[in-house]
């Protein structure tokens, strides 16, 4: 996903397309910025919570970190709304995988 700000203008470039959130407006909204900040913060916080996560607790749950890492990161600097899926994906269904794995591990 990538935004872009110009000319009193935001658009989002999701996949192929072109979405304007606003247009001819003098000042954006909150909700645009708030949109675009979501789309940067969630793949980083993901990227940066498998980044601190030890590479076998991936092993213990038949995940490879390197993977995980290498496609969010990759997604996020291609600028695809992807990013922000796989982001989501790995938040909701990986990371309580892991958490749960650690806890075992440590008991």
């Amino acid at each position: 996903m990538m935004a872009v700000i110009a000319d009193s203008t935001i658009a989002l470039r999701i996949l192929w397309f072109h979405v304007t959130l606003l247009h001819g407006q003098s000042t954006p909204t909150l909700l645009a910025l708030a949109l675009i900040a979501v789309a940067v913060i969630i793949p980083a916080w993901a990227i940066g919570n498998a980044v601190g996560t030890p590479s076998g607790t991936f092993t213990a749950i038949g995940r490879s970190k390197g993977k995980w890492i290498g496609w969010m990161v990759a997604l996020f600097l291609f600028g695809d709304f992807l990013s922000l899926l796989v982001a989501v994906y790995y938040l909701m269904r990986v990371r309580p995988q892991i958490r749960r794995a650690l806890v075992t591990n440590s008991a």
